[in-house]
């Protein structure tokens, strides 16, 4: 499961991401996409698959936002800002992608 791989923390990994959190934003947002897509077909899938398709993307989505947050935290204000910029960048559509940071004020 590739989820285990981001389970811990950054580490080392944290200055590079920090350098280029928004691509690895970015990535979360295509998993918002797929979570979208995968809840508008779950009445033509068997419950328990979609259910297990939904948290393997859900827990990789979530990873993807805690390690970018970490990575920020590690990097400059330039990437934060990057970070609290997000959620208010996403579509008003997105449950997942508003949840994650709400407004920052």
């Amino acid at each position: 499961m590739p989820t285990t791989v981001f389970a811990g923390d950054p580490y080392d990994l944290a200055p590079l991401i920090g350098e280029n959190v928004e691509l690895l934003l970015g990535s979360a947002a295509v998993l918002d996409t797929k979570l979208s897509e995968l809840d508008a077909k779950k009445a033509n899938t068997d419950w328990l698959q979609h259910m297990a398709d939904r948290s393997h993307l859900q827990g990789l989505y979530y990873c993807f936002i805690r390690w970018s947050c970490t990575s920020a935290g590690t990097a400059d204000r330039a990437a934060i800002g990057k970070v609290l910029e997000f959620p208010r960048a996403s579509p008003e559509t997105s449950s997942n992608l508003r949840a994650t940071g709400g407004k920052v004020r």
